[in-house]
């Protein structure tokens, strides 16, 4: 299991490149990964569960991932095991390896001189509970891909397919489902290639080319139908015929290296991917729904939705450093006194780029309107709002008010 980072130069270049060549060509499969795609991230789960024991963001990635190929978590994806108290025995041991945390913790001193000398002691997880939250979180759609896969699905031009790393839930669990593979979900796909059953997971080569030729057959076999003519389907399907999306570098080099097109979507920005398979289909696969969808209170500002506004708003007013950064900081905020600093911090940095002479004054009020503080179950904690309407009662709102009035006053050029 590999995290959704930034990918190295050679990469991109590569990616690039792709671009060039395969711009104009039209794929005959399109193949999608689940988790992370067409639902939301498991990886939030893992990041909030980090943030709030104190543990550098990471660890647990990296655990998992230093615990290839045989970890209890890879061998679970295979299908070689069962989740039974086993399992999660076994997984609990490979979250805890001191040497392991020790070579982390080392790793992340380098890219952080501030950190103690001397390494803290190994993070006490629960293994079972972090399991069960990543995999609930990952039953929510994207606002923006699941919308996308409908609309291919109904225009009937492309393969739907989907290869995924799965786990098989037994009788019992909250999750399970006797209906996998014809279930709300996996239902949509023509063909769906689930890890737990094929005992193959990405990014190993073989379960490549089980796509491939899965996807080879199944066109071959409705070549034929009314439906199907003129798609070229009759001719099979070849790896180049395929575009991948995932949101693990690791997983899209593999789908490159066995001749796949490939489309990563990044973590809370799936949108991006959505214009891509605008820009590669020509179809309008967007729908109605706006890119940054509407927050509610149970939102928090590391969420992936209130994450996307954020990055939004700082690539319209060029202020990516500064937005970001208040994304970031915010998912520690617990106390609403904290937030509130943070609120005018924020305010602070945006006026003083504004007054340098930055642009678009008719977004400013949409990045005052980033921090509203809302109480919760756990008290107070800052929630993203694409709307400055939102919370018009509270001290964000009033001193949004403000600075928006003082703004226009001091600069009426922009309107």
């Amino acid at each position: 299991m590999s995290g959704p980072g930034d990918e190295p130069l050679a990469d991109l270049i590569i990616e690039a490149i792709d671009g060039e060549l395969y711009g104009p060509q039209q794929p005959k499969a399109i193949l999608f990964d689940i988790g992370g795609v067409c639902v939301v991230s498991p990886f939030q789960a893992i990041l909030d569960h980090e943030l709030s024991l104190g543990i550098p963001p990471g660890w647990v990635n990296h655990s998992i991932s230093k615990s290839a190929p045989n970890g209890f978590w890879h061998r679970l994806e295979r299908g070689d095991i069962l989740m039974d108290a086993a399992f999660f025995e076994g997984f609990n041991r490979d979250l805890h390896n001191q040497s392991l945390w020790e070579s982390f913790y080392q790793r992340e001193k380098a890219k952080n001189p501030k950190l103690e000398d001397v390494t803290p002691p190994l993070p006490k997880l629960d293994a079972e509970w972090l399991f069960n939250e990543m995999m609930t979180s990952s039953t929510k759609q994207d606002p923006w891909m699941f919308p996308a896969l409908q609309a291919l699905k109904a225009k009937n031009r492309y393969i739907i397919a989907a290869l995924s790393n799965t786990v098989i839930f037994p009788p019992g669990h909250k999750l399970h489902r006797a209906d996998f593979f014809s279930g709300p979900l996996t239902g949509l796909f023509d063909v769906f290639i689930s890890s737990a059953h094929v005992g193959h997971r990405k990014p190993e080569p073989a379960i490549y080319q089980l796509a491939t030729k899965k996807l080879d057959q199944f066109a071959r076999d409705n070549a034929n139908l009314p439906r199907n003519r003129n798609l070229g389907w009759e001719s099979g399907v070849q790896a180049a015929d395929i575009l991948f999306l995932d949101d693990i570098g690791e997983n899209l080099k593999a789908a490159k290296k066995a001749g796949f097109r490939t489309l990563k979507v990044n973590l809370g920005r799936a949108y991006e991917a959505v214009d891509e398979l605008e820009k590669i289909t020509g179809m309008e696969l967007e729908g109605d729904h706006p890119k940054i969808p509407t927050c509610s209170k149970d939102t928090l500002l590391f969420g992936p939705a209130a994450e996307s506004h954020c990055a939004q708003v700082a690539s319209e007013d060029r202020l990516p450093v500064q937005a970001r950064f208040i994304c970031d900081i915010a998912s520690f905020c617990e106390k609403w006194l904290v937030s509130v600093v943070l609120l005018f911090v924020n305010y602070a940095w945006v006026l003083t780029a504004f007054f340098r002479g930055a642009s678009k004054m008719s977004a400013y009020p949409t990045l005052f309107a980033i921090f509203d503080v809302r109480r919760s179950t756990h008290g107070f904690r800052p929630v993203g709002l694409p709307s400055p309407t939102q919370g018009a009662d509270t001290a964000a709102a009033a001193f949004q008010r403000f600075t928006t009035w003082a703004v226009h006053i001091l600069r009426p050029q922009f309107r």
